[in-house]
C-alpha cells in the first residue's frame, strides 16, 4: 500500500546532485520508448502524455519533450474535426536537417 510508496521516496537529499547514470538510463529509456511509440505512425499529444504517465514507472514528460528533438521526432498540427491538435512523428530526413539546422544557431 500506501507505506511502501513513502520509502520509495526516502531518503530525497535535495542537495544531492542527480546520478549522472540514472539519468543517462532515464534518457535512454525515454528515446526508446519515445521511438517505439511513433513507430507505427504519428501519435496525438494527449496519448504520447498518457502513455509517459501510463509507463511503469512513468516517463518524464519534460524529459520526453526534451529528447523528442534529439531522437528526429518532431511535432506537428493538423486539423482534425476543426479543432487543431498535435501529433508527434518520425520526421522525414528534410524536416530533421532543418531541426538540426536550427539547434546549430541556438
Amino acid at each position: 500500500g500506501a507505506s511502501s510508496i513513502q520509502q520509495n521516496l526516502l531518503p530525497l537529499q535535495s542537495d544531492a546532485a542527480p546520478d549522472p547514470v540514472q539519468e543517462r538510463t532515464e534518457r535512454i529509456r525515454t528515446e526508446q520508448f519515445l521511438l517505439d511509440l511513433v513507430a507505427d505512425g504519428p501519435c496525438a499529444l494527449e496519448s504520447v502524455k498518457a502513455a509517459c504517465a501510463a509507463q511503469e514507472p512513468p516517463v518524464s514528460w519534460e524529459l520526453s519533450k526534451k529528447v523528442r528533438r534529439d531522437r528526429g521526432i518532431v511535432q506537428c498540427r493538423e486539423t482534425v474535426d476543426g479543432k487543431i491538435q498535435r501529433f508527434w512523428r518520425k520526421g522525414t530526413p528534410a524536416e530533421l536537417d532543418r531541426l538540426r539546422a536550427s539547434r546549430s544557431k541556438e
